[in-house]
C-alpha cells in the first residue's frame, strides 16, 4: 500500500487506518528493525542485534528429544502472576509442550484474582496459594522463602526426585532441559562429607562472580530434598537494612536475600564459611553447578527487560559480573590454576567499579 493510500484511510477512517499500518509494519518488521540497528550501531560504534520470541504458546512449536526414561520432575513457578500478555499462563502452556513427565506448580499469593487463578488451574497445572508474610525481609525475601518452599513441599507431596524453581514473571524457553540437567548432575558429582545429595544447578543470570555467595535465586535445579533444604531459611525480620550498600563488604555484612539464602545453606549442608571470594568459588565448585542464560533461554519480564544482556559489557570487567559455566567449569577442574591472591581487595570497591589488572597477580 502506498503512503498517500495511507494518508487518505487516515483522513477518513482512523480504524481502518491503524489496521492498514499494523499490517504494513508486520510485512516490513525486520527491514525496519534491522534500520534501526543500524543507527544504534553507528552512533554507539557498536553491532546492536536483537531477537524475538514468542509472547503466546500458540506460536511455541519446540519440543524436547523423546527418551526412554526421565525421574518424575515437578516444576515452581513462584510469586505473584504476570497478567500483562498473559505471560504466566502462557508460560504454563509453553512447559507443558517441553517439559515431558513433570508436574507444573504455580505457587503465588491467596489475594490473587480468582478468575486468573481459574484459568490456570484449567491448564491442570497445582496451585498453591500463601498467605503473604507480615514482614517482607531485607530485599522481599520472605516473600520469595514461602512461595517457593510451600510449592517445594508440593512437589515433595507429589513424589518426585527432581524440581525446577522458576519465577512467574519468567520465562524458560529452552527444551531438553530435563534430560540435561539430570546428565549434569549425574557427570558432576557434588563434593562428599556434606549433607548434600546432588549439586544445586543455578542460572548465571545474577550469579555473581566476584560476590561471595551470591547465588542466583531466580532459576534453579535440584534433588528435591536439597532444594527444600536450600529453601528452609528463616524469615528475615528485617524491611529493610539501615546500612547505606556502597561496597561489596556492605552486600556480604547485611547478608542480601542471595547471600542470605546460599550461605546459610552452605552451613546447614556442614561447611564454615570463610566470606572471601576463594572460599565461595570452592563452595560452588564443589556443591553448585552454573548453567549460561542463554542455554537455557531465560526471559525476565521486567524492569529493563529489552536490554537483555545488559550485565554483559565488553569494555572492562566490574564486579558484579556474571559467573558463567565456562568460569566454573574451570573453578571445577582446575582451582589451582586461578592466579588470586590479590583478588580480595575487590571485595571493599564501591558496587559496578571496574577490576583493573592490579587486582590480579600476573
Amino acid at each position: 500500500m502506498s503512503i498517500i493510500n495511507l494518508i487518505r484511510r487516515y483522513r477518513y477512517d482512523r480504524a481502518d487506518f491503524r489496521l492498514q499500518l499494523g499490517m504494513v509494519i508486520n510485512r516490513y518488521r525486520v527491514n525496519i528493525i534491522k534500520f534501526f540497528c543500524s543507527i544504534v550501531s553507528s552512533i554507539n560504534n557498536s553491532f546492536f542485534t536483537f531477537h524475538f520470541r514468542p509472547i503466546n504458546s500458540e506460536d511455541y512449536n519446540l519440543w524436547s528429544d523423546p527418551v526412554y526414561s526421565t525421574p518424575l520432575m515437578a516444576l515452581v513457578m513462584q510469586g505473584p502472576l504476570k497478567k500483562e500478555n498473559n505471560f504466566t499462563l502462557e508460560s504454563i502452556r509453553i512447559y507443558k509442550k517441553i517439559f515431558p513427565n513433570t508436574h507444573i506448580i504455580v505457587s503465588t499469593w491467596e489475594d490473587e484474582k480468582e478468575k486468573y487463578i481459574e484459568q490456570i488451574k484449567e491448564e491442570g497445572v497445582f496451585v498453591v496459594l500463601n498467605k503473604k508474610p507480615l514482614v517482607s525481609g531485607f530485599g522481599n525475601v520472605n516473600f520469595q522463602i514461602i512461595s517457593t518452599i510451600n510449592g517445594l513441599y508440593k512437589a515433595k507431596e507429589l513424589g518426585v526426585e527432581y524440581v525446577y524453581k522458576t519465577r512467574c514473571d519468567q520465562r524458560i524457553n529452552g527444551i531438553n532441559l530435563n534430560e540435561y540437567f539430570v546428565n549434569l548432575l549425574n557427570y558432576f558429582p557434588s563434593a562428599g562429607g556434606f549433607k548434600q545429595k546432588k549439586r544445586i544447578i543455578a542460572s548465571s543470570y545474577i550469579s555473581l562472580k566476584f560476590v561471595p555467595y551470591l547465588l542466583t535465586d531466580m532459576f534453579q535445579f535440584g534433588n528435591v530434598d536439597d532444594m527444600i533444604n536450600y529453601w528452609s531459611c528463616e524469615l528475615d525480620s528485617r524491611s529493610k537494612s539501615n546500612r547505606l550498600i556502597k561496597s561489596i563488604r556492605d552486600l556480604l555484612d547485611v547478608k542480601m536475600s542471595e547471600v542470605l539464602l546460599c550461605s546459610s545453606y552452605l552451613e546447614k549442608i556442614g561447611r564454615k564459611n570463610k566470606w572471601t571470594i576463594e572460599d565461595s568459588w570452592h563452595a560452588f565448585a564443589d556443591h553448585f553447578l552454573i548453567v549460561d542464560r542463554h542455554i537455557i533461554d531465560q526471559f525476565f519480564y521486567k524492569y529493563d527487560y529489552y536490554n537483555e544482556f545488559g550485565g554483559h559489557i565488553y569494555r572492562n570487567i566490574t564486579n558484579n559480573q556474571y559467573i558463567t559455566f565456562l568460569d566454573w567449569f574451570n573453578l571445577y577442574t582446575n582451582f589451582s590454576n586461578k592466579k588470586n591472591n590479590k583478588l580480595e581487595s575487590v571485595i571493599d570497591l564501591p558496587t559496578r567499579s571496574t577490576i583493573i589488572n592490579k587486582n590480579y597477580e600476573y
